[in-house]
């Protein structure tokens, strides 16, 4: 019974082994970076397992040799002792070493399948190598690729640097909104951070449709105080409303320093043409002082 149950603790053990290993083919595919280290360590306890195995074997060996020569002993002894019971105890004899043959045979057919495990083994150490291998091919063609992006990268030619805006630059886009008081408010704002740069974007608002907004735009020319408005405050000293003429007679002063005079609230229209024309005659020889300004 000994033999047996180490019988079938082998095939037991054997059957867990084929299992396992099957169980684990299943999963190699999931990942190629933890199918190799996976692999590696199955590999290594398999491996631990077939050695604890043959041993197994060899000992199981060993002990239904020695049983069949004590029973062989204890018969010898027996037809010496008891010749009349001679011809029982070797049907006895014979029985025990029927059922020590059949565990032998069961223990041989178990060895054999952990050596067909063992090829299975060497099966899966060889798709290990080929996974090894190919990662290092797949590397290698990467670590290429990337060297070939940045030979073309390097080819290119460089773009220019993007323009860094203003932090008021969001009130030029206010400017464009349809709501007056909107458009209004970005032209207080613009004015009070004195910026020059800021003037070429609220040159347009001189002829706007409300009176309102083209007199807010003539006074932050002023607070701006950029040269480029000049001519254009030049041209709103003729505009129809004369609240739009005082605010950019007022600019004009405030940018030039210059105090020309000028009656924004006049009627008399051909007065006014008089002192426009003076101030553009004026801006004519005067103009390439503030070329630098």
């Amino acid at each position: 019974y000994a033999a047996l149950t180490l019988a079938a603790l082998a095939l037991g053990g054997v059957a867990f082994v084929g299992y396992w290993v099957h169980g684990e083919f299943g999963k190699l595919h999931s990942g190629q970076s933890t199918e190799l280290a996976l692999a590696q360590e199955r590999i290594a306890e398999l491996s631990r397992q077939l050695a604890s195995e043959r041993s197994a074997r060899e000992e199981l060996r060993a002990t239904l040799t020695g049983r069949l020569d004590t029973e062989l002993a204890a018969l010898g002894n027996t037809q010496v002792l008891h010749a009349g019971n001679a011809a029982r105890s070797a049907d006895e004899l014979r029985g025990s070493l029927t059922l020590v043959q059949g565990s032998v045979a069961r223990l041989d057919d178990a060895l054999s399948r952990l050596e067909r495990h063992d090829g299975e083994l060497l099966t899966l150490q060889k798709h290990v190598n080929d996974l090894q291998i190919g990662a290092r091919e797949s590397q290698e063609w990467m670590e290429a690729e990337i060297e070939a992006l940045r030979a073309d990268q390097a080819a290119q030619p460089q773009a220019a640097p993007v323009e860094e805006r203003p932090s008021w630059w969001p009130l030029v886009q206010q400017l464009k909104n349809e709501s007056v008081s909107e458009r209004y408010g970005a032209l207080v704002a613009l004015a009070a951070t004195r910026d020059p740069a800021a003037a070429q974007h609220v040159l347009p608002l001189l002829s706007d449709q409300d009176i309102f907004l083209r007199m807010a735009a003539a006074r932050t020319l002023g607070d701006l105080g950029n040269p480029i408005a000049v001519e254009p405050l030049i041209q709103t000293l003729e505009d129809s409303e004369g609240v739009v003429r005082e605010a950019a007679y007022l600019s004009l002063r405030a940018i030039t320093r210059r105090d020309l005079p000028f009656d924004a609230q006049s009627n008399d229209a051909a007065e006014r043409a008089k002192r426009v024309k003076a101030w553009r005659e004026w801006w004519d020889k005067e103009k390439p002082k503030f070329a630098g300004n």
